[in-house]
């Protein structure tokens, strides 16, 4: 299946789906709203054909489960996919790539420097020194009184 949603905000009760291929689609996303009535514990569906989003209010109780049974139901049905539908966060492999890069130039910094700074630290020192030294001496004044507050 190439249709995939994604879970925009999840609550107790309450799951909005943002999905992308129904977009402007009222009959695709009318479609999408009747199928998903028949997911154990769903008491209503809201399809906004405009956004091509769904909302869907369910049992509460099923909090912790719902996505993954969700994910479940579409994929059976071939409704569409929900690529991140676990408790962990969906992360690109843009962002992953970028994470594993930083922390490997990270860990180098700290190991150069005997572990007593590290990037988050290094990086506003680097930034507030740029601003001290090459950017008008007025501002980083300010910038400097308002740490000092």
């Amino acid at each position: 299946m190439s249709d995939s949603a994604d879970i925009l905000h999840h609550v107790p009760g309450r799951l909005r789906l943002q999905v992308p291929f129904a977009e402007r689609n009222t009959e695709k996303v009318m479609g999408l709203q009747e199928a998903l009535k028949g997911v154990a514990g769903v008491d209503q569906v809201q399809a906004n054909p405009t956004l091509g989003t769904i909302l869907i209010r369910y049992e509460p109780s099923l909090f912790s489960e719902f996505p993954g049974a969700l994910a479940t139901y579409a994929a059976e049905h071939d409704l569409f996919e929900i690529p991140c539908h676990d408790s962990s966060p969906c992360v690109s492999e843009t962002d992953r790539s970028l994470n594993r890069v930083f922390g490997e130039v990270n860990r180098r910094v700290q190991q150069a420097l005997g572990n007593t700074i590290n990037l988050k630290e290094l990086l506003p020192l680097a930034l507030g020194g740029y601003g001290l030294f090459f950017v008008d001496r007025a501002a980083a004044a300010q910038w400097l009184n308002w740490i000092r507050t």
